[in-house]
């Protein structure tokens, strides 16, 4: 009797184990992550001439440093501070859905808009706004 508990015990264990590998493996079953200073993917882009009131596309690059392709869902731009009287709330930045399939150590331009408030000082006319991008992506494989 006690074999056959034993047995039971351990092909359930198997089962079980072979189950939690395969979802595992399963394309796409990985939680998403995101990246700001995570080395495997590589987010750079600026954008000029914005003064206050206006809205204008910024031109990003986004490269898979990795060795397996990775599908990106959002694009999260944070705006820092810049240099003198100007706000960092004069910029603003955000979180912006998009679906980029980025081949193995490939490469990918897209767009998004970034908007100065009209209520802002014309101080921040020509101000250079730190940016940080972080991605969030499902680590394809």
């Amino acid at each position: 009797m006690k074999r056959l508990t034993a047995t039971i015990v351990m092909v359930v264990a198997l089962l079980l184990g072979a189950t939690t590998y395969a979802a595992v493996l399963r394309k796409g079953a990985a939680k998403p992550r995101t990246t700001g200073t995570w080395p495997g993917i590589v987010v750079s882009g600026s954008v000029t001439g914005l003064y206050p009131g206006m809205s204008k596309r910024m031109q990003l690059r986004v490269h898979n440093l990795l060795n397996h392709r990775v599908v990106v869902h959002w694009l999260t731009v944070q705006v820092g501070k810049p240099g003198g009287s100007c706000p960092a709330r004069a910029l603003q930045g955000g979180r912006y859905p998009i679906l980029l399939t980025l081949p193995r150590r490939g490469t990918r331009t897209i767009s998004v808009a970034l908007r100065m408030s009209a209520g802002v000082a014309n101080v921040c006319s020509g101000a250079r706004f730190p940016l940080t991008f972080q991605v969030t992506s499902d680590g394809s494989r």
